[in-house]
């Protein structure tokens, strides 16, 4: 995707740098797959392999905010719609790859004989429900909470003050998910809401998540919500949607007030924030 970028952009010093590290990636990889269709022969030969892909995670953690950063410098140069079609493309490579380099990784490190998960430059614990990165039994209520107290101090420092936060349905609830992914995820949601909730004024409800296991056949779950939160939200059935394969269902509710009518065209760009923009001074703006 590096390469269909107009060139003016790809001379920013900053996309120029993440072009070249994956041009050293490239160069770095290719002696292994031109070895044949078992690159991997010896136990030795796996070490070292894994020695190179660890190197190479390493190299690529800081790329997304360099990434921006290149953007933003270069906006006169490239519109939008091209940025967000390169970022979709690229996130979506970036997030496969990284996920099979870091979960040969991971099983590198927690094997025998090479059990030494404090070198892995990426999660490697040692627990029965973990295969890799993978966790088998991923409790979502243990993560909501852990991100959802990461959040809250945050929100305090910058207004002082934290929204409540509910966890119903069922939180015992587990599935088999990448955990990193998930802790993504549930913080960019929760950042939205309990902003969301803070800046509405006279507005002292919670941020409620529910947790709905898989269903059997595909049928409405319903959730026993207590009597006092009875009345508060439209409904207590949470249904997959028919497009999507039956799974477990997070719901993130806040009484916020919603996205404005004049926001909403802009929330799947990546440039788009509601927050003061502080770079007007960059280069290229």
């Amino acid at each position: 995707a590096l390469r269909n970028l107009p060139f003016i952009v790809v001379s920013n010093p900053n996309i120029r740098q993440i072009y070249d590290k994956y041009e050293t990636s490239l160069s770095t990889l290719l002696p292994w797959w031109e070895k044949g269709k078992n690159p991997v022969r010896t136990l030795d030969d796996e070490v070292r392999f894994t020695q190179v892909l660890a190197d190479l995670v390493r190299t690529h953690t800081d790329t997304i905010p360099i990434l921006a950063r290149g953007f933003l410098e270069a906006r006169r140069h490239i519109s939008p719609a091209d940025v967000t079609t390169f970022l979709d493309q690229h996130l979506r490579a970036r997030i496969g790859t990284r996920l099979v380099a870091e979960q040969h990784i991971a099983l590198h490190y927690s094997s025998q004989p090479h059990f030494n998960p404090d070198a892995s430059p990426t999660p490697c614990l040692d627990h029965p429900s973990f295969v890799g990165v993978i966790d088998t039994a991923l409790r979502p209520a243990d993560i909501i909470q852990s991100q959802a107290e990461f959040v809250a101090e945050i929100c305090e420092l910058r207004y002082g003050t934290r929204p409540q936060l509910i966890i119903n349905g069922d939180p015992d609830t587990t599935f088999a998910y990448v955990p990193m992914h998930l802790e993504y995820i549930i913080t960019e949601l929760l950042k939205n809401a309990f902003r969301a909730s803070v800046e509405r004024p006279g507005n002292t409800e919670p941020v409620v998540v529910t947790i709905a296991p898989e269903p059997s056949c595909g049928e409405a779950v319903q959730i026993k919500a207590p009597s006092e939160e009875r009345g508060n939200f439209k409904s207590d059935f949470i249904q997959p949607l028919d497009d999507n394969a039956p799974g477990v269902t997070i719901r993130i509710r806040d009484r916020g007030g919603g996205i404005a009518p004049d926001v909403l065209p802009n929330i799947w760009s990546y440039s788009f924030t509601t927050f003061n923009d502080d770079f007007d001074d960059l280069p290229g703006s």
